[in-house]
């Protein structure tokens, strides 16, 4: 418990928005920002069809750890195997850059968590993801993505 406090507070330390990094968004950028964390919400609760919710059925991206991109039934696969064996201790968001182009809005950010998987012990890992939005209504929802944990050096 006490190495998950204190990752924690080099977490809070790094991770969250200071005034050095503090920037104003438009209304616009706000909303695709909202999409973004409610969809990892609903991963890390284990709500696999919320989360996939947020995917559009053309979906193509690319993880870091794959060989190849993936589309949308590939992506579900894999989730729902991984939320089914994987416990969500902790995440943070911190947006890098929004974008938004008429419809599409291209998101980069970063993210830190903790997770912990069956007969296994707790693991942190950062990484960094950009998103490719889709406006469809009053939501925003994944048409690309490419990322996943950065490489540890």
């Amino acid at each position: 418990m006490i190495k998950v406090a204190t990752f924690l507070s080099v977490v809070c330390l790094n991770v969250f928005p200071t005034t050095a990094y503090s920037q104003e968004w438009s209304y616009d950028q706000k909303k695709v920002w909202t999409n973004v964390v409610t969809y990892w919400d609903l991963s890390s609760k284990g709500d696999i069809e919320g989360f996939l919710g947020y995917f559009h059925k053309d979906f193509s991206g690319w993880d870091n750890a794959q060989a190849l991109p993936d589309d949308l039934a590939a992506r579900t696969k894999a989730n729902r195997y991984d939320n089914s064996n994987r416990k969500w201790i902790f995440h943070a968001l911190k947006p890098l850059s929004i974008k938004i182009h008429g419809g599409i809005a291209i998101v980069q950010y970063s993210y830190t968590s903790v997770t912990k998987y069956k007969e296994e012990e707790e693991k942190s890992e950062q990484g960094r993801w950009t998103d490719i939005l889709m406006r469809k209504g009053k939501k925003w929802i994944m048409i690309g993505d490419h990322g996943g944990a950065t490489p540890e050096d």
